[in-house]
């Protein structure tokens, strides 16, 4: 019941997130076509979104209380050896702030390679 109410939201996220395709039409046929252009940027911007924020948030839901969305991220292994000794900070408080951190923040690259143990505090 509790991973429903985690993976919704998550599950929402990823759909209303990912980038619009534009269309051109051609009005001598009648033929609409995705912009060539357009279609490989779309794929690259998916490619770096599940890079930078799917795949990370799903480590968080299977590893999160040892640490094992920070090894992914490129921390050190001092801050996944303090989430397992606290078991996430308190039995899963620093996991669960992380998973809506990395994905709902706006640059998701200034969590990797970061060495701070709360990584979302400036």
């Amino acid at each position: 019941m509790s991973l429903k109410i985690i993976l919704i939201p998550f599950i929402v996220f990823i759909g209303l997130s990912c980038p619009a395709q534009e269309l051109s039409t051609n009005t001598s046929n009648n033929n609409i076509t995705l912009s060539e252009s357009t279609e490989k940027d779309s794929i690259s911007e998916h490619k770096s979104f599940l890079r930078d924020r799917v795949i990370p948030a799903a480590f968080v839901l299977l590893t999160g209380p040892i640490g094992g969305h920070r090894i992914i991220l490129g921390t050190g292994p001092v801050v996944p050896a303090v989430y397992a000794i606290t078991l996430g900070g308190g039995l899963g408080i620093l996991p669960a702030i992380d998973f809506f951190a990395i994905l709902f923040s706006g640059n998701a690259s200034k969590f990797k390679n970061n060495r701070k143990i709360i990584m979302w505090i400036e």
